[in-house]
């Protein structure tokens, strides 16, 4: 619901972005907290939902989740081309027939489906982190955008491994207590730094003061669409 209106709202320029998103968010999580609030076994402690219990994910939520990115990668896949075009040139694809409103709507309900799905691993605040830290990380190394899609998915995946990996060994092993959700993205924060440093290091030694080529819209459409032409 947040993601429609919010989009909705935004695309008829009825009211401004940051007012729209702090008005949804804070009505729609209170109405969430007073519907969760009616059942018996409710507790005031929201720690959960902010900041996640990921050793806490049963098998059940997995198979959800498995659901949830099966959806979203068809999703993503199936509408390639209109999301590019709609990103980097909004008024090429609205000139094509897309229909930039509803793509909008698309792609903010595909979000969503992955902050809800991730909210009982990491919580609402350390899903915003997993949703970009990964994807910045690739951008610092590449600027092809068929390089920097797998690899922020190889990232996000390497660093969760790493994060839960690291959080257990302490806790267990070393007695000292490291939040799982924290540590995962505590170390996709150091991959970010490790990828931005590299990235820099390539960029200053490849150019020298010559300025890179931009890829044209067309090349970034065919890396995804082999099938487009000029």
């Amino acid at each position: 619901m947040t993601a429609v209106l919010l989009t909705v709202l935004t695309t008829r320029r009825q009211v401004s972005e940051d007012a729209a998103l702090a008005i949804l968010l804070t009505t729609l999580f209170a109405l969430g907290v007073v519907l969760v609030s009616r059942q018996a076994s409710y507790t005031s402690d929201l720690t959960a939902f902010l900041f996640g219990r990921v050793l806490t994910v049963t098998a059940v939520q997995l198979v959800q989740t498995g659901i949830v990115t099966a959806i979203v990668v068809l999703g993503l896949y199936a509408l390639r081309r209109p999301l590019l075009l709609r990103t980097f040139d909004p008024e090429g694809a609205r000139a094509a027939g897309y229909r930039i409103g509803a793509l909008d709507v698309i792609l903010n309900v595909i979000i969503a489906l992955v902050v809800v799905a991730a909210v009982r691993a990491i919580g609402t605040i350390l899903v915003i982190a997993l949703l970009i830290v990964p994807a910045a990380a690739a951008r610092a190394v590449s600027d092809r955008l068929v390089v920097i899609v797998p690899l922020a998915g190889l990232i996000g995946v390497l660093g969760g491994w790493l994060g839960l990996a690291i959080s257990y060994e302490a806790s267990i092993h070393h007695g000292v207590r490291l939040a799982s959700g924290g540590t995962v993205v505590l170390v996709l924060v150091l991959f970010y730094l490790v990828a931005a440093a590299v990235g820099t290091a390539r960029r200053t030694l490849s150019t020298r003061g010559i300025p890179r080529r931009s890829e044209p819209l067309d090349e970034i459409i065919a890396a995804f669409d082999p099938a487009v032409t000029s």
